[in-house]
């Protein structure tokens, strides 16, 4: 999902979303075991402080999905109903799933586990080739 109209500066990139689709016989969420986040939010570098400024609509952004999960959080029986009615997903399947998935408290952070994990396991698979040092994948302030 592309944000900041037609600018590929922001992605989200949802991994998990669209699993569904991909088999004839859906599994549960609970079944599912991802090795990394299910998402994660990419930014271009011109809107972070790598260039030296950053773009204040990023933070504004990164807030408002922080405040989403936290209200999400704080309304379960909400997201669950959400989840059931316009995602296609039934209400157990959301309950099952929401036994097994952890959000991030801050999404303008990013656990440099995370992507050192991701990072080999890509290099394994030989889409990656070479280092990848974390300091040169994510701007200072976000780690």
């Amino acid at each position: 999902m592309g944000i900041l109209h037609d600018q590929e500066t922001l992605r989200f990139w949802p991994s998990s979303s669209h699993w569904r689709y991909l088999y004839s016989v859906r599994p549960r969420y609970s079944e599912a075991n991802w090795r990394w986040p299910s998402w994660l939010i990419t930014a271009h570098e011109s809107l972070t402080s790598a260039k030296g400024f950053a773009d204040p609509r990023l933070a504004g952004f990164l807030s408002g999905v922080t405040k989403g999960i936290e209200y999400f959080h704080s309304h379960i029986d909400e997201g669950i109903e959400y989840i059931a009615v316009n995602l296609g997903y039934t209400a157990q399947d959301a309950r099952d799933w929401l036994k097994t998935v952890e959000h991030v408290n801050d999404v303008s952070k990013v656990d440099p586990t995370v992507i050192e994990n991701t990072v080999t396991i890509l290099q394994k698979a030989g889409v990656v080739k070479g280092e990848a040092p974390v300091h040169s994948l994510v701007v200072k302030e976000a780690l």
